[in-house]
């Protein structure tokens, strides 16, 4: 089995599936397919109960996905199961917003058949899809979940995070879905990079060059080793610019005119406001 493209094709399911688009994930159901929803007693077996079961499902939900992880934990020459971690913000009809970590397991079976005429085709299906939702995490706790009660069920927000998604590659054949505008900064890390986004940090197998080169309408970049967002930068001072995280980059001398100038611009202002240690 091609492992890559299995990846390629969970990811695409998936991020088709959030966009209220089943079809190709009806397309890729093996016909003894197991599924197995987030809520209890969803166990549906077979492609057709699940397919007519979808069928009867009618809602005027919308989702956003961001910050997906999605890796290959166990393949052979028939079988690979991918797991596929992510943020998913789900819009009710009352304009809230109920945020959920949400896991999925998909396994893909490969198949070889042959035509009347002997021709060899084969295909790979979704065998088992596994849905769980992770529920809140104290830092108290190890396994079990002994501190669950002092938390809340559930994040509201009133305003979702639209913008673009960005595709990277991950460590350990990893695919990263993150969302532009939920990232933070980029940086060169061993031979690849390390990516900051407001609820975590990832790891990419692309340098920030190559990944400057494929979004340069998202990232600046201020030094060989580091791409910022604009959106987060907080000030500018000769020769570094601070982050609204706290986090303080060096820009070179020689690109710190042109890097101020960009940074402005991008965020539609004249000006660029000084850090305190300018106007000291």
């Amino acid at each position: 089995m091609d492992t890559r493209k299995i990846v390629q094709n969970s990811v695409d399911i998936l991020v088709k599936y959030y966009e209220n688009n089943i079809k190709p994930f009806e397309d890729a159901m093996d016909d003894d397919i197991l599924w197995i929803g987030p809520l209890q007693g969803q166990m549906i077996r077979g492609k057709k109960n699940l397919v007519d079961t979808y069928a009867l499902e009618e809602h005027n939900l919308t989702f956003d996905v961001f910050d997906m992880q999605a890796s290959v934990v166990y393949s052979t020459k028939q079988h690979c199961e991918v797991l596929l971690t992510f943020i998913v913000d789900t819009h009710y009809s009352d304009q809230s917003v109920v945020r959920c970590n949400q896991r999925i397991l998909l396994s893909w079976q490969h198949y070889i058949d042959h035509t009347e005429s002997g021709k060899r085709i084969s295909h790979d299906l979704i065998h088992n899809c596994f849905i769980a939702n992770a529920i809140p995490a104290d830092t108290r706790d190890t396994i079990y979940p002994v501190h669950f009660t002092d938390l809340p069920f559930s994040q509201e927000f009133t305003v979702a995070p639209n913008g673009k998604h960005i595709t990277l590659l991950g460590k350990h054949k990893q695919q990263l879905y993150l969302l532009d505008k939920q990232i933070v900064r980029i940086q060169s890390y061993k031979r690849g990079s390390k990516i900051y986004t407001l609820d975590g940090t990832f790891e990419s197998t692309e340098a920030p060059s190559r990944i400057f080169n494929e979004y340069p309408d998202v990232f600046v970049r201020v030094h060989s080793m580091h791409l910022v967002n604009p959106i987060y930068v907080q000030s500018v001072r000769r020769f570094a610019l601070l982050l609204q995280d706290g986090t303080e980059l060096p820009i070179p001398e020689k690109k710190y005119t042109a890097v101020k100038r960009e940074i402005a611009e991008r965020l539609g202002i004249s000006k660029l406001p000084k850090t305190k240690k300018q106007e000291a």
